[in-house]
């Protein structure tokens, strides 16, 4: 299993570093496999953190936006603000859709919106339950 290419990868990591350097409140986080090629990236910028803060409260994540030319599911965090209007609040491109992909994921959603759970989920149904058993037992902070 090939993650993503190195010239990929680096063109990615050298977009992340700028966008960290121009706001440092950019987020990324890569997940690596056994071999140390990246497998998912999740980020998240500034406007996206501080929308999650204000409008955070319910949110929805799906994966079925599309996929690039090597068919990794591409997923987005979202909700809705005062005027209605989509926000997002954070993207990931995926290696696969396993359990181990998602628990990862929203692990790293939460850490890079200091824990802060939203009120309600709305997911795609074979992932509402995975997030409900990992989110089991913690609070709201």
């Amino acid at each position: 299993t090939e993650g993503v290419g190195f010239g990929q990868a680096g063109s990615m990591l050298k977009y992340f570093h700028e966008k960290i350097a121009d706001n440092p409140s950019f987020q990324y986080a890569l997940q690596l496999d056994c071999e140390e090629d990246i497998t998912n990236i999740f980020w998240a910028d500034a406007k996206m953190i501080l929308d999650y803060a204000h409008f955070g409260d319910v949110v929805t994540f799906d994966t079925t936006f599309g996929t690039n030319k090597e068919y990794r599911p591409f997923g987005v965090f979202l909700g809705i603000n005062q005027f209605r209007e989509t926000t997002i609040f954070g993207a990931a491109l995926l290696f696969d859709e396993t359990k181990d992909s998602f628990i990862w994921l929203f692990e790293t959603f939460l850490a890079a919106h200091n824990g802060r759970q939203p009120r309600t989920s709305r997911m795609m149904r074979k992932m509402k339950g995975r997030w409900k058993r990992k989110m089991k037992g913690r609070r709201n902070l």
